[in-house]
């Protein structure tokens, strides 16, 4: 049984895709960085990274010169980012990835924490459409999707948040001041950039989020070095 969330105003489905997408390579890398995935997670990645090949082009979702290498930089980025992320989530609250644009980290964070409900938030409704296209095609049963701006939840209604490629930390956070409640956790991936953008948070905001550092690591085959910055929200 095969469905289409993908809107035909979105799309250019005789658009070929932008590389000729190899998933045995593919699944050979995914063994080989991370042994402790499961052949049927690395099936559900394969199935996401098909369908990003195949729809980035109409939707724009990530570089075109990236997708030669999705696997060892977007891929690889959420896999290590989720990682990190999982022991530090509040318990009972989902997980709300702000500005998802192509489901990273949301989607891969909700394919290796298949118990935490995983809310994807942009203003972009084709992209949340592929997201939903991706859900169905690898049966990701824990993923919802909110097409809305950041500042438009209620008030304090979000504990824990995720975001990649969505803003400067402090963009990030003073967009997230109202809606993010006392105690949430706000995890940012970040570059090599995020020492910078941590000492570039103004004071003012500095009494509301506590910034912290919660890990670094090395994406395969030199693709950069990152970080997983969290800053956990103190006051209104």
């Amino acid at each position: 049984m095969s469905r289409d969330f993908i809107s035909e105003d979105s799309k250019t489905s005789a658009t070929p895709p932008e590389f000729e997408f190899d998933p045995v390579l593919s699944r050979a890398n995914y063994e080989s960085w991370f042994p402790e995935l499961s052949s049927p997670l690395i099936d559900k990645l394969l199935i996401y990274q098909g369908e990003l090949n195949k729809f980035n082009k109409a939707l724009n979702l990530v570089p075109p010169r990236t997708l030669k290498f999705a696997d060892s930089l977007h891929f690889s980025d959420a896999i290590l980012a989720s990682s990190l992320i999982r022991p530090h989530l509040l318990s009972n609250a989902p997980l709300h990835d702000f500005g998802s644009g192509a489901g990273f980290p949301g989607l891969v964070f909700a394919l290796m924490s298949p118990d935490i409900e995983v809310i994807l938030v942009d203003r972009d409704r084709a992209k949340l459409e592929f997201c939903t296209q991706v859900a169905f095609a690898a049966e990701i049963k824990n993923v919802a999707i909110a097409v809305k701006d950041v500042e438009d939840f209620e008030h304090a209604s979000i504990r824990n948040v995720t975001a990649r490629g969505y803003n400067t930390l402090a963009k990030s956070v003073m967009r997230a001041r109202k809606t993010v409640a006392p105690g949430g956790r706000f995890f940012h991936l970040k570059g090599q950039s995020w020492a910078s953008e941590l000492s570039a948070i103004p004071p003012q905001l500095l009494t509301m989020w506590t910034p912290s550092l919660i890990g670094r690591y090395s994406l395969p085959e030199d693709r950069g070095d990152m970080a997983v910055v969290l800053t956990e929200k103190s006051s209104e």
